[in-house]
C-alpha cells in the first residue's frame, strides 16, 4: 500500500474512500492512487504551505568581478 496511514484516518474519510472504490470496482489502492493523481492534478500540492526556501545567487562573486571590470577589460 502507500506511505498513507489509511487507519489513522477518520471513519468519514475512510467510508467516503471505501465507498468510492466500491463504486468504481477498484481496490483499496488504485482507489488511493487514483486520489492522489487527482489532488495533484487539481493543483494541491500548489496550495500546501511549506516553508519558505533561502534564495541564494549562484556565481554571484564571479558576476561582481566582470561587473567591476566593465564592458571593455572583461573580454579577452
Amino acid at each position: 500500500m502507500s506511505g498513507l496511514n489509511y487507519n489513522a484516518l477518520s471513519e468519514q474519510a475512510r467510508k467516503k474512500i471505501e465507498a468510492l472504490a466500491e463504486s468504481n470496482g477498484w481496490s483499496l489502492d488504485e482507489t488511493l492512487e487514483a486520489i492522489g493523481i487527482e489532488f495533484v492534478a487539481m493543483g494541491g500540492v500548489t496550495g500546501m504551505k511549506k516553508a519558505k526556501a533561502e534564495l541564494v545567487q549562484l556565481g554571484a562573486k564571479r558576476a561582481q568581478e566582470r561587473a567591476s571590470k566593465g564592458p571593455e577589460e572583461g573580454k579577452s
